[in-house]
């Protein structure tokens, strides 16, 4: 979804990968080389291996035609177990019995059969075993050492973006990050728009659950400044600082999904608990920019069946907060809308504002502003999300035009400069194989629509997406995990640069 951030001097970050200054102990693990005649497993590069370092993984003289899965484990399972828990890759092997694929290590893995991460002395292992048609076919895992760096650096040369976010008043960009496997985010900025990157310190990652392992999955996903000082990592679980990055706090409380900073104070959609589907008992909440202290503002929300909690956006002193239903599922994901028109103090809840038709339905789900009243809003066909149309509003929400159509493919991404200037761009994706992300511009308020880059890549993990403006002229996409495209004139024109 689109996040639209505040007038700024500069930005932050969130990316994914480990790091910090950390010397360990010389530690081998016992592996027995692959035999010439049997299944083999190497990878390259193999030595001096640094924390979210992508690394080719070829497979030799395995069963013809089966589904193997590789796993990154702290030392070698044990015989008959099939890997380790957490994140892992799925390869086909060929008629030969061959396959190749890429993967991103970390210096964090997990122990076997267990849900423990812990740092690799050293060394890790990486294990293959065959899951398809049946493990029966290769009995044991086939394993190949991962040799780390003794000392893996303070660098961000193999980290991974994960979401953005807009200063007030300090100059610069900042990003965090997590691993693959275990937790490990880490904030980072920039004082020169995102050409050169400093990495901040290290938010604590076990103090989010316990203290004798990294979270898993990852605790925080998302980052929110208020002012240079004062921000927040979130979803699911809660940080906040109040000296710019340098240190982070764990803030108790319940799971967060979305944080935006809105008309001088702080929203948050907060549920406690999964499983109903979950999550379950969604509630808006307010707290003073700052503050620890959270009020619920909608309490329930009313969710869509299979809906998750509310994206939160605003302008001026109108609110909103949009309750999207799941385009994956049977049953209707027409969304539910929420207005506030009095600062947030109270809402009243609308029906779907796209235009619905029969028999395909068409569901609201994205929401953009500018300033002065403004509302954009995606809608997508139920069964053919790729075809897509746009409303917008001059009134804060009260009304909607006539929907207008947008460029073909499955648009995530809404974004608005000003009534006039619009962006829009690809979903976020995961998996494997080539991909490109697509950025498309209006200058006509969603009449007329041009592409305005294309990013061409290969999927290692997943392909993030975020997209918004910072002032009429000043705008920042996210297409691939590597760099950031800047806009300085509403979008006419982009530049990459590069995270490093």
């Amino acid at each position: 979804m689109a996040r639209r951030g505040m007038v700024a001097a500069g930005l932050l970050l969130l990316v994914a990968g480990c790091g910090g200054s950390l010397p360990r102990p010389a530690a081998g693990i016992a592996s027995s080389p692959p035999s010439a005649a049997g299944p083999s497993i190497t990878v390259a590069p193999d030595t001096n291996l640094l924390a979210g370092q992508r690394v080719s993984v070829t497979l030799r003289q395995f069963p013809a035609h089966v589904t193997v899965q590789i796993w990154e484990c702290a030392a070698p399972p044990a015989s008959g177990r099939r890997g380790c828990a957490g994140g892992s890759s799925i390869v086909y092997t060929d008629s030969h019995g061959d396959a190749q694929t890429a993967l991103v290590v970390t210096v964090r893995a997990a122990e076997p059969g267990g849900q423990t991460y812990v740092r690799c002395d050293q060394q890790c292992v990486l294990a293959a075993g065959v899951i398809k048609p049946s493990p029966d076919v290769l009995p044991e895992n086939i394993t190949t050492p991962l040799a780390f760096s003794p000392v893996q650096t303070e660098t961000l040369a193999n980290a991974s973006l994960l979401d953005l976010t807009l200063g007030e008043h300090e100059p610069g960009v900042g990003a965090g990050e997590r691993a693959v496997r275990g937790t490990c985010a880490r904030v980072a900025r920039t004082v020169d728009g995102g050409r050169h990157w400093q990495p901040l310190p290290d938010p604590p990652a076990q103090a989010m659950t316990d203290t004798t392992a990294d979270c898993f999955p990852a605790c925080v996903s998302h980052i929110r400044f208020a002012t240079g000082s004062l921000g927040y990592l979130y979803g699911p679980d809660l940080l906040t600082t109040h000296d710019g990055g340098l240190s982070w706090q764990h803030a108790s409380g319940p799971n967060v999904d979305q944080l935006e900073v809105l008309d001088h104070a702080v929203y948050r959609s907060a549920w406690t608990h999964s499983g109903c589907p979950g999550p379950c008992d969604i509630s808006v909440q307010r707290a003073a920019i700052g503050a620890a202290d959270w009020h619920p503002v909608i309490n329930p929300v009313d969710t869509p069946d299979r809906g998750g909690p509310p994206q939160l956006v605003g302008t001026d002193s109108i609110l909103l907060a949009g309750a999207y239903g799941s385009l994956a599922g049977p049953v209707s994901a027409r969304a539910k809308l929420y207005r506030s028109t009095d600062g947030g103090a109270t809402w009243q809840k609308l029906d779907d504002p796209c235009p619905n038709s029969r028999p395909d339905e068409v569901v609201l789900t994205a929401l953009a502003t500018a300033p002065g009243g403004f509302v954009a809003g995606l809608c997508q066909q139920h069964s053919n999300p790729s075809t897509g149309t746009l409303i917008t509003s001059e009134d804060g929400g009260s009304t909607w035009s006539t929907p207008t159509p947008l460029p073909s493919g499955t648009i995530d991404m809404l974004a608005a400069a000003s009534p006039q200037r619009l962006a829009v761009a690809t979903a976020p994706v995961s998996g494997g194989g080539s991909f490109q992300a697509k950025l498309f511009v209006s200058t006509d308020g969603g009449r007329h629509w041009r592409t305005a880059r294309i990013d061409p890549q290969q999927i290692e993990q997943s392909v993030p997406a975020w997209l918004g403006f910072e002032t009429a002229q000043v705008g920042r996409w996210i297409g691939d995990p590597h760099g950031i495209w800047t806009t300085y004139d509403g979008g006419q024109h982009w530049t990459r640069w590069a995270f490093h």
